[in-house]
């Protein structure tokens, strides 16, 4: 049975306290068939250095709302499923 491709999409605007845990715990799954969408709002802090230690595709979302960043992630998703 094949694996549906799942795309995870992460709104993000200065998350540095919580992106981490977040990034880690979503590829220590076992399901390994997924992308990971990280649509960033311009963050002043240290998300995107933090995203960058990961497996992620970052995509900036000059509007920093959280509505466009979802409509940004469904545009650039790959996946048959899709994860807010």
């Amino acid at each position: 049975m094949k694996k549906p491709f799942v795309t995870v999409i992460l709104p993000t605007y200065n998350n540095q306290s919580t992106l981490n845990e977040c990034l880690k715990g979503l590829c220590d799954q076992d399901y390994k068939n997924y992308e990971i969408l990280l649509i960033d709002g311009n963050s002043t802090d240290r998300t995107l250095d933090i995203a960058k230690k990961y497996k992620v595709k970052i995509i900036n979302n000059p509007h920093r709302v959280e509505e466009r960043a979802r409509i940004l992630g469904i545009k650039n998703s790959k996946g048959e499923l899709l994860c807010f």
